[in-house]
This record gives C-alpha cells, sequence and structure tokens, in this order.
C-alpha cells in the first residue's frame, strides 16, 4: 500500500474577497487546503474547538493591521493554542506595527511580496510541512 502525506489544512484570515481568494489560489498550488474567515476573534474561536479544524493559521496584516497583530500574539498565552503555528503575512511599511509581533519556533512573520519559497521556508519551520514534488 502507498501511504500519502496527510493533507495539511490552513485557516487563513483576511478581510478582502480579492485577498481571500489570492491566499486560496496559492496555498492550492502548495497542496494545502484552506479555510479562510474574515475576523481574527472568529478564527482563534473555530481553531479552538475539538477537533482542531485545521494544522496551523495565517493571519494577513496587510488590511486588518492591529486586530490581525493582537490575535497572532494571543496565540502564544492561550492555553488551547499556545502549540498551533502561526504565519503573519505582513507589509514592511507596517514597522511600528510589526515591532509589537512576538514570534516563537511556532510563529513567524512572511513580508510581501510573498514567495513560494519564504512561506514555503516558514511552514517548514512551523509546520511538519514539505512541498509537494515537482512533477516530471
Amino acid at each position: 500500500m502507498i501511504e500519502t502525506p496527510p493533507e495539511i489544512t490552513l485557516m487563513v484570515v483576511e478581510k478582502s474577497q480579492k485577498g481571500q481568494e489570492a491566499f486560496r489560489r496559492f496555498f492550492k498550488t502548495l497542496g494545502i487546503r484552506v479555510l479562510i474567515t474574515a475576523n481574527p476573534e472568529r478564527a482563534i474561536a473555530r481553531l479552538a474547538a475539538v477537533p482542531r479544524p485545521a494544522h496551523g493559521i495565517v493571519f494577513s496584516s496587510l488590511e486588518l493591521g492591529e486586530q490581525a497583530v493582537d490575535a497572532f500574539n494571543s496565540m502564544a498565552g492561550h492555553p488551547d493554542l499556545r502549540l498551533v503555528p502561526a504565519i503573519l503575512i505582513a507589509n514592511p511599511k507596517q514597522q511600528p506595527l510589526l515591532e509589537r509581533v512576538a514570534c516563537d519556533e511556532l510563529r513567524k512573520i512572511v513580508l510581501i511580496p510573498l514567495t513560494g519559497p519564504a512561506v514555503v521556508a516558514a511552514l517548514t519551520k512551523v509546520l511538519d510541512y514539505e512541498p509537494p514534488a515537482a512533477s516530471a
């Protein structure tokens, strides 16, 4: 029997419809299933559910700004979410906001423009993720 790697599911928190679709397409090309919400507080509540609906979470601060950073930072102290991997997508121009971000082994920042290698590197660090092999 051939074993296939388990499917990775990420929850993505992005406010704009256009951004949501871009994230969905981007992660789909990496072989990752995506759940999307626009509300960081709702995402935290959903992620704390049992069984957990996703392996990790991606917050986009591009439009959500402080809301995304606050939710991202809150995960480290949350009893049910402190071990859930998280990535914050941010713009380097958001420097004052980025100074408030608390990163650790399970929480990383990826700056725009997003590139496959940068996101895959962050996913590899926080999740047990290996990108699908390229087709010959």
